[in-house]
C-alpha cells in the first residue's frame, strides 16, 4: 500500500472521521459489499479494504480504488501537538555544548568519527563528579573545540558536528 500524505485521521466520534479538517458524513456500509460510502466535500466516494492497526496507530484502506495509509491522532496527540511537543528538536544536531562549567578529563572523539545516539563524545568533571556527555542523536563530528584538562563554561561549544539525518 502506498503511503499519502493527503490524510490525517483522528480518532473520534463513532459515526464520524475527520481527513485533514474536512468532516466525513457518517460511514454507511455498502449491502453486500466490504466497503463505505462517504461523502467529503459532497463529493460521494467508496472506501474499500479497511485496515486498522491501532499498535502503529494507522489506517489503510483503498478509496476510489486508490490505496492510502493514515496515521490516527487521538486526544493525547492533538494535545501533544497543540503544545509543540511534536517537534522532534533533536533531530537536527551542528554543535554539543557543556551544560554545565568543568574541566575536561577526556575527549572520546576526533573529528570524522561518525558516533551513535547515546555514544559517550567526552567526560567532564564539574563539582567533583563526572559527567559523560552523549550523542542526542547519530552524528558525523566535524571539529573538536577542547582538550584534555581544558576548563569550560556552562553553554561553552565542545564540539561542532553534523547530524547524520542533514
Amino acid at each position: 500500500m502506498q503511503n499519502h500524505d493527503l490524510f490525517t485521521v483522528h480518532a473520534g466520534a463513532a459515526e464520524s472521521v475527520q481527513l485533514k479538517r474536512v468532516d466525513v458524513e457518517p460511514l454507511n456500509f455498502v449491502t453486500g459489499q466490504s466497503g463505505y460510502e462517504v461523502l467529503i466535500d459532497n463529493i460521494p466516494r467508496r472506501i474499500t479494504q479497511v485496515k486498522v492497526d491501532l499498535g502503529k496507530k494507522e489506517v489503510g484502506f483503498r478509496m476510489d480504488g486508490i490505496p492510502f495509509t493514515c496515521q490516527i491522532e487521538d486526544a493525547s496527540d492533538l494535545l501533544i501537538k497543540a503544545l509543540g511537543m511534536d517537534q522532534n528538536v533533536a533531530a537536527r544536531v551542528d554543535a554539543i555544548h557543556a551544560p554545565m562549567p568543568g574541566l575536561v578529563l577526556e575527549v572520546l572523539v576526533v573529528p570524522e568519527d561518525v558516533v551513535h545516539a547515546g555514544q559517550p563524545l567526552l567526560i567532564l568533571q564539574a563539582m567533583k563528579m563526572e559527567n559523560v556527555i552523549k550523542a542526542p542523536v547519530d552524528l558525523i563530528i566535524k571539529e573538536v573545540f577542547i582538550s584534555r584538562g581544558e576548563k569550560v563554561n556552562k553553554d561553552a561549544v565542545l564540539l561542532s558536528c553534523n547530524s547524520e539525518e542533514s
